[in-house]
């Protein structure tokens, strides 16, 4: 196994094995899609939720928003990941096993590159007292 990808099914022809690297690189690319459209929709809500509660202050409430986004990005990120979760299981495209390997590694090195992004950004703030 190289990338975390499943090898080829032995046997195919040619033609075959074209045709599956071709369905699977079609499901990578669904998951890719779902996934960064799942999180665009959690920091649109956040945004709109964060500016309706700061109505006397819209300037107040979009930056807000921004740092809300920013310091809750790896929860943001595992909602995205559940959104996409269910979105493929209710409309299963037609290489499921694929797209959900693709989301799951998606969802472990965003998850933990946020938190390592978050600890950083912790320690920073930290010396800066």
């Amino acid at each position: 196994m190289s990338g975390g990808r499943r090898p080829s099914t032995p046997g195919l022809s040619p033609e075959d094995a074209r045709r599956e690297t071709t369905e699977r690189q079609a499901a990578d690319r669904y998951a890719i899609k779902l996934y960064w459209l799942s999180l665009l929709v959690i920091a649109v809500v956040t945004t709109l939720i964060t500016c309706l509660e700061n109505t006397g202050n819209s300037d107040n409430g979009f930056l807000i928003s921004l740092l809300i986004i920013g310091i809750c990005l790896p929860i943001g990120q595992l909602g995205a990941s559940v959104l996409a979760l269910i979105y493929i299981n209710v409309f299963p495209p037609a290489r499921k096993p694929e797209c959900l390997r693709r989301l799951g590694r998606m969802t472990l090195y965003s998850f933990i590159w946020g938190l390592i992004g978050t600890a950083v950004t912790w320690l920073i703030l930290i010396g800066m007292k």
